[in-house]
């Protein structure tokens, strides 16, 4: 997985290749396509914050999270 990068400085920047190389599929989570976006087995363009909770089925428990950290906040 691939988060927020544009790939363009090193480790980063050989992730993406490195796992592609061995069959491994890459998920890329970014704002708009990076260097290594073509490697990539699914490259999802968007906020990560957004994405992220939704690829992985967790929407609901990010929220209940924010709510609590807000009403924390509150006090």
């Amino acid at each position: 997985m691939q988060v927020g990068t544009a790939a363009a400085v090193y480790p980063a920047a050989g992730f993406a290749s490195s796992a592609a190389a061995r069959g491994v599929p890459v998920a890329e989570f970014n704002l708009k396509p990076s260097g290594s976006t073509a490697l990539c087995t699914w490259a999802f363009q968007g906020r990560a914050g957004e994405l992220l909770p939704a690829a992985l089925g967790v929407e609901q428990e990010v929220q209940s999270m924010l709510a609590a950290a807000a009403g924390d906040a509150g006090r």
